[in-house]
């Protein structure tokens, strides 16, 4: 199935993912910035606190104009989303990022879900034979989902990342589509 945008609507089970539309940025002010995800994302001194209605304006244009982007639907409710980027058909390989809004869907399988369905779509229907990432070396929530997919770290760029007045290193990290399909035992 697909949406206005043209985009795949994903079903898993307990999420769906779509393209943005006007009103997702409600949930993105609803949500509020919290600084345990910020930190993570490099904001520098993150407190928790509103997003401005043009920020929130902002990201939905955004993710209505990435041609691979979709919001992540729970139980009827926007929770985040995620996007490929750096789009190289040439050599069928991709970029990938992923946000969740609040601290309450986080270890909850809820990205990992999210995250196995725009791997599948990736993988098949854009016939993507990489997919890569960049993720800040101390978030190591997001390492060990990644890798739970099949993720590999293959390098460390260092002091790549100027949060405040440190520096942190960038691990980057790749998947493969045969170790996609065999870590889900396709």
């Amino acid at each position: 199935m697909t949406d206005i945008q043209n985009r795949a609507v994903l079903h898993g089970r307990d999420v769906l993912l779509r393209s943005a539309r006007q009103g997702d940025e409600n949930a993105f002010i609803s949500a509020g910035q919290h600084a345990e995800i910020a930190k993570m994302y490099g904001v520098a001194d993150a407190q928790d606190g509103p997003i401005s209605p043009e920020r929130a304006a902002n990201w939905l244009k955004s993710q209505m104009e990435t041609p691979f982007a979709w919001v992540i639907e729970h139980a009827e409710t926007v929770i985040g989303a995620l996007r490929f980027h750096s789009h190289d058909q040439t050599d069928r390989r991709a970029s990938f990022a992923i946000g969740l809004f609040s601290p309450t869907y986080l270890n909850k399988g809820l990205g990992s879900e999210a995250m196995s369905l725009a791997f599948e779509h990736g993988f098949n229907a854009m016939n993507l034979h990489r997919i890569s990432l960049r993720v800040l070396h101390f978030n190591a929530r997001a390492i060990t989902a990644y890798q739970k997919l099949g993720f590999v770290i293959e390098g460390r760029e260092r002091h790549s990342a100027r949060i405040g007045m440190e520096w942190h290193d960038d691990m980057i990290m790749g998947l493969l589509k045969p170790e996609f399909f065999a870590k889900r035992g396709v």
